[in-house]
């Protein structure tokens, strides 16, 4: 699951949060989570939400929990059903990530310039080796299981400047 947040220190809508600082997050389809889902390595979206709730000057925006049907906001939590376009939009207007350590958002979520914090599935060699690289790089943070004190920190850091890829495609 990955969550974008947004910083806040007064209440309102999304609207008027605008360019704020935000953390932004997806979620994995329903069936992951049928009878045997905590062999998988995914995290519930109930724990990731217990794990969010303290952090009450930050707005998190969690997508992909599949059984919602419209949006959901409880307080600074922001439950989201799928939506490519509106996880586009979070994803350029949040400050930060906090997603598994798989390539495709982490590599999005640098090259936009946003704060990272991973947390590989067990089990898969290829995101242990990810976080690994992200984490030598100095090009995010890593946590091992769910964890409070390391969102904590993570938080806390200032924003990450804008990886700036090279073009390489010649005409």
């Amino acid at each position: 699951m990955a969550v974008y947040y947004r910083f806040s220190t007064e209440g309102g809508d999304h609207e008027s949060l605008g360019k704020q600082r935000d953390i932004l997050g997806y979620g994995l389809p329903e069936q992951n989570f049928r009878p045997g889902w905590e062999k998988t390595g995914f995290d519930h979206p109930d724990e990731v939400q217990t794990l969010l709730a303290p952090f009450t000057t930050h707005h998190f925006f969690i997508y992909g929990i599949t059984e919602l049907k419209s949006p959901v906001d409880k307080g600074h939590l922001h439950l989201r059903p799928y939506s490519r376009s509106g996880f586009l939009q979070d994803l350029e207007d949040c400050n930060g990530v906090i997603c598994g350590a798989g390539f495709e958002l982490a590599g999005e979520a640098l090259q936009l310039g946003k704060k990272l914090l991973v947390k590989p599935l067990k089990g898969q060699f290829e995101q242990l080796s990810n976080a690994l690289a992200l984490e030598k790089l100095q090009l995010a943070r890593v946590m091992q299981r769910l964890d409070r004190k390391a969102v904590q920190l993570w938080l806390e850091l200032p924003p990450n400047a804008l990886a700036g890829y090279p073009r390489i495609r010649r005409s």
